[in-house]
């Protein structure tokens, strides 16, 4: 399936919420996406750092120091429209959240999730980046800290795995 990268970065955001849902009973702990680009596959995260409802994102401030900057999902903060658009309509349904807690089902994840993400017409204003960018193949012991996905208008959605899981 074919994503901009507004929707990565917000299918990221909802992983990482699905990765740390209380009372979960299936094992799914680092749920990532698999994207393919020129015929690669890779996994990685598009957002910085996510901080609990934040998405947090540095750059270099008029002193030379490291400046954080927070963007709180639902305070109508512009940088991540679309986070503050996916992230309800998966709450709102609530047999999907409890299929996320409880079931070990990436496929049906993957499927679920995909078509909340046909809805995403909003776009972010952050930087398009995959961070912590592994290849998976044809080289899977290829890992940049970063990879500039500016020049890329949407990138193909292959899966959704467990990374730790998915390592043999």
């Amino acid at each position: 399936m074919k994503l901009n990268q507004s929707q990565l970065q917000a299918l990221d955001f909802l992983l990482f919420r699905i990765n740390t849902l209380p009372n979960k009973t299936n094992d799914f702990t680092n749920l990532q996406a698999v994207i393919k680009i020129d015929g690669i596959l890779w996994t990685g995260k598009f957002l910085e750092k996510i901080n609990s409802s934040s998405v947090v994102q540095n750059s270099v401030d008029f002193i030379g120091d490291i400046d954080r900057e927070l963007f709180s999902y639902k305070q109508e903060n512009s940088s991540i429209k679309a986070i503050d658009q996916l992230v309800p309509m998966f709450f709102e349904n609530q047999g999907l959240v409890s299929f996320a807690k409880h079931k070990d089902d990436l496929l049906l994840l993957y499927k679920e999730l995909t078509k909340l993400l046909t809805n995403v017409t909003e776009k972010n204003s952050l930087p398009n980046f995959l961070y912590n960018a592994k290849q998976l193949s044809p080289n899977p012991n290829l890992a940049l800290d970063y990879m500039d996905l500016s020049s890329y208008e949407e990138l193909e959605l292959i899966a959704i795995l467990d990374y730790p899981s998915s390592k043999n």
